[in-house]
């Protein structure tokens, strides 16, 4: 999938589903620090034994990461 922030058309590609982020929104709403400082993210790619996760729409960020974790056949250091 091309790393773009929005989908073409805003719909995801069949099969794919977005999770509930911490505004209670089924959307991206990314950081927004203040202006003048630098600011530092980390971003996790996990190696995973199947191609999707038991989850749905309804899905919090929590039980995204709670899958993501147990599932994970590999993880960075």
């Amino acid at each position: 999938m091309p790393l773009v922030r929005t989908s073409p058309g805003g719909t995801l590609p069949a099969g794919m589903i977005q999770a509930r982020n911490d505004f209670s929104q089924n959307q991206y709403d990314g950081a927004c620090p203040p202006p003048g400082s630098t600011h530092n993210y980390v971003f996790t790619v996990y190696a995973m034994p199947m191609a999707t996760l038991p989850l749905d729409a309804t899905a919090s960020a929590a039980m995204v990461g709670f899958f993501a974790h147990t599932w994970a056949l590999a993880m960075p250091v």
